[in-house]
């Protein structure tokens, strides 16, 4: 029966996806991945990269790339996109390959240009999620597809009404930093942002901004919406609370849009978690404060303080640049230099055991000398 015949690498692919998403570890999916490798589809390729993307940890991806499993399975899925009819790659597959290739930090030009064609034969098809992510992905790696971004775009004004506040910041934020800038757009964002604020998280409108920032546009009523809406207690409860302040002081910084209580805002969130900031985040706080002129005095006694007591962890470019901030709004720099003074001495040197051993000899001999 040659319908079920065609039934069964159906059925095997549709477990075979089971397992991969189930599987806990990448030890785990590379060895599935490896087992049964000749029965593999575009959907079981694509869910394995997206599952290893997923649960790989941080700094355990740079051994999964040079991992000979791992190699075989991007070859493999190279090879399969290159062959198949395009009606057959679904935008979610196309979109989360290019999402996990991202996160697993792949910088494959080749591939990218690929699925970059790829993408412009189904984009009519791709929704706000696709599109979004699509962006993000080629943005964050690096490669700049002019075709696509202007394909793209076109395609986002179309349902931007469609878009939720994540994708709306995520797509201004991609096309922002390939440094396609279609004005239209932004503003449509803009007033779509507005329009719906009420559903935006903290996380959500900093990015925006920070994309109008980037973007070297201006939308007044958008960064003072926004504004209104930093209170202490919706910053310091947000997700990622480091990031958000720090992409709007960047954002207000760099637009050159002065609303005090937002810089009030920002510094007593960065005061109440300052243990939770990277060196470079504080770094680039202290740079947007200067850039704006804001002496704040509270944050800057409380960074000044913290950058002391934490300055092994701090590389000296940065502190170069905390130094030019602090100089800028007129802080002084004493106590980060006097931590920075001490580090460079460095604790005694041990002894070593030749010195050891002949200050022993010394004494034996002087108890020798003695007893005579």
């Amino acid at each position: 029966d040659a319908s079920a015949g065609q039934a069964i690498p159906d059925r095997v692919n549709v477990q075979l996806n089971q397992l991969i998403v189930h599987a806990g570890a990448p030890e785990r999916i590379l060895q599935i991945v490896d087992e049964n490798f000749d029965q593999l589809n575009v959907v079981n390729l694509t869910t394995a990269l997206h599952r290893l993307a997923s649960v790989s940890l941080v700094n355990k991806k740079a051994g999964l790339r040079r991992e000979p499993r791992f190699r075989r399975l991007v070859t493999r899925l190279s090879d399969t996109v290159r062959k198949a009819e395009p009606a057959s790659l679904k935008p979610q597959d196309l979109s989360n390959v290019v999402w996990a290739l991202t996160k697993l930090g792949i910088q494959n030009g080749i591939l990218f240009n690929l699925l970059a064609d790829r993408i412009l034969l189904r984009l009519d098809s791709f929704k706000p999620v696709n599109l979004s992510m699509t962006l993000w992905a080629f943005a964050r790696s690096g490669i700049y597809d002019e075709k696509l971004l202007q394909a793209a775009s076109t395609e986002v004004k179309k349902q931007l009404k469609d878009f939720e506040p994540q994708q709306v910041a995520n797509t201004a934020w991609a096309m922002a930093k390939c440094g396609y800038v279609d004005q239209e757009l932004f503003m449509r964002a803009a007033d779509h942002a507005l329009a719906t604020m009420d559903t935006y998280q903290p996380m959500n409108f900093s990015m925006l901004v920070y994309a109008f920032s980037l973007a070297h546009l201006s939308h007044q009523d958008l960064f003072e919406q926004v504004a209104k809406r930093c209170t202490v207690p919706a910053l310091k409860h947000s997700f990622s609370a480091p990031n958000v302040v720090g992409n709007l002081a960047l954002a207000y910084s760099e637009s050159q849009v002065y609303i005090p209580e937002l810089y009030e805002s920002v510094a007593q969130v960065c005061v109440a978690l300052i243990h939770d900031f990277k060196p470079r985040q504080l770094v680039t706080l202290a740079g947007s404060f200067a850039k704006a002129q804001v002496k704040h005095d509270a944050l800057f006694k409380c960074m000044s303080k913290h950058v002391a007591k934490n300055v092994e962890d701090f590389q000296r470019e940065d502190l170069q640049d905390l130094f030019n901030a602090f100089q800028a709004l007129g802080v002084s720099k004493n106590e980060v230099q006097r931590a920075l003074d001490e580090q460079e001495k460095g604790p005694a040197a041990p002894l070593s055991l030749r010195t050891f051993l002949l200050i022993v000899a010394l004494i034996l001999l002087t108890l020798v000398v003695w007893r005579i």
